[in-house]
């Protein structure tokens, strides 16, 4: 009789720590989900920035930005396509 008992607490402790374990995964998936999508929401972002600064529509892009204390002149899509190619690698070829 003790031994059916114990046995059916010890099935009752594994089935809710595996219970617990689960809704540990799904919050750590749900988590994941969370930091994925503002990532891609921040790239986005950071994404069409450097589109608006190519094309020029950004007052804040500067024309001819300080580099070893000499005035160089920058063209804003070449400022793009570097940026560009740090945030996508596989994007340009």
């Amino acid at each position: 009789m003790r031994y059916a008992v114990a046995l059916r607490l010890r099935r009752q402790l594994v089935d809710q720590r595996s219970d617990d374990e689960a809704a540990k995964d799904r919050q750590q998936n749900d988590e994941v989900a969370i930091r994925q999508e503002r990532e891609e929401k921040a790239e986005e972002e950071i994404v069409a920035k450097l589109h608006q600064l190519s094309e020029g529509h950004c007052p804040q892009a500067p024309a001819y930005p300080y580099h070893n204390g000499e005035k160089v002149q920058v063209d804003p899509s070449q400022i793009f396509c570097e940026l560009q190619m740090d945030i996508h690698p596989l994007a340009i070829g």
